[in-house]
């Protein structure tokens, strides 16, 4: 049990029984509506419903963490936040807040708990998938300090310490004994 956890699932906010069943249980989560939808009104049965930007707007207070990623139908989440990479999930940080790469590189470090070597499994069992998705999100913050590197605006300088951070992720992260 995780009490400093709560799980909401965006696609199952979508159906009129979700959120009456399971808000109740959700203690210190406001749901601004009776359903997510990515466009906010009223519908024919009187339902009032919410986009995720409201949700995180009025949730504000909790860390919001995404994993298997958001809903494509709304971005209106991407006019206040920005995606940063935890491990196999993504956390979702005010724009606000300023990224720095080396702090967050550390703070992430030691986030993967994992042993088992990269392609150990059977493609065709679930533990193959389950050991892909691990070993994806091994390699997704050096990834995305990378795509930053290659933002045009970044200057050469910064380009360089982005580089050095996703090399030294991606190279000396997983022993070398897994990559077997």
């Amino acid at each position: 049990t995780r009490p400093d956890v709560t799980l909401v699932d965006q696609e199952m906010m979508t159906y009129p029984w979700y959120l009456p069943k399971v808000a109740k249980h959700l203690p210190g989560v406001v749901f601004p509506g009776d359903r997510w939808n990515p466009v906010e009104g009223l519908l024919p049965d009187g339902s009032v419903t919410f986009n995720l930007h409201h949700f995180l707007k009025v949730n504000k207070h909790k860390e919001t963490f995404v994993c298997i990623g958001l809903h494509e139908g709304d971005p209106t989440w991407k006019k206040d936040y920005s995606l940063w990479p935890w491990g196999s999930c993504d956390k979702l940080v005010p724009s606000e807040v300023a990224f720095n790469p080396a702090e967050w590189a550390n703070r992430t470090r030691n986030l993967y708990n994992w042993s088992e070597g990269y392609g150990r499994f059977d493609s065709s069992t679930w533990e193959a998938v389950a050991n892909e998705e691990m070993w994806q999100a091994r390699m997704k913050t050096a990834f995305f300090l990378f795509g930053l590197g290659e933002m045009p605006s970044v200057s050469g300088e910064v380009k360089a310490q982005l580089y050095t951070l996703a090399y030294n992720i991606q190279y000396q992260g997983p022993p070398s004994h897994l990559l077997a």
